[in-house]
Formats: C-alpha cells, structure tokens, sequence
C-alpha cells in the first residue's frame, strides 16, 4: 500500500467498497499512461500468513485528477478448486482475467 499511501484519501470509493481492507494491495498510484497491467495474489496477507479460503474482491478505484474515481470490483473464490474467469468490462478497466490455482499440498 505504500506507492499509494499519499493518494489513499482520494480512494474514497475502494474505501467505501473494501472497508479499507489490505488483505494484499498491490497499489500503483500515479501512472504516466494508460496500459494492461498484470498483478498476481499468492494467497497470503501482508504479513506472508496464508489467508483462508473463501471470496476474495479485486476492487480497482480509476481516476485521473485528486478526486473520486470510477470503481471496479470483481470476486473470485479462493479455496482447493480453481476459479477462473473473464468478467465483463466496468468503469475503465476492460479485458479482465481473474484466476486462482491453488497451491500443490
């Protein structure tokens, strides 16, 4: 959460929708152009303590000046099965891949 930390307060709508939760944010405030990013989860918190499984969000919060941005939010499930899927567009993020492979035991 660090990149973003100083443009949190503008995050007013992923704060409404998460509740501020950070399970594991991957942030990236202040980009210089508009591009397909890739992140990944490896089902742990920030604290590298594997989380259980259940519904997880991927919220995305767009904007282009100090102010509140258009919101994206999309769930999957993270448990022993895989999840995988290709949501529809929302709000300035488009050609989403969501997918959980669960760790070998």
């Amino acid at each position: 959460m660090a990149k973003a930390g100083v443009r949190k307060q503008y995050l007013t709508n992923w704060t409404k929708s998460s509740g501020g939760n950070t399970t594991d944010a991957v942030t990236g405030a202040t980009v210089n152009s508009h591009a397909a990013y890739t992140v990944s989860w490896n089902g742990k918190n920030a604290s590298g303590t594997t989380v259980g499984d259940g519904d997880y969000n991927v919220c995305v919060e767009f904007t282009e000046s100090n102010g509140t941005g258009k919101l994206a939010k999309f769930s999957f499930t993270k448990g022993t099965a895989a999840d995988a899927q290709s949501p529809a567009a929302k709000s300035n993020v488009s050609n989403v891949t969501l997918t959980w492979t669960p760790s070998a035991k």
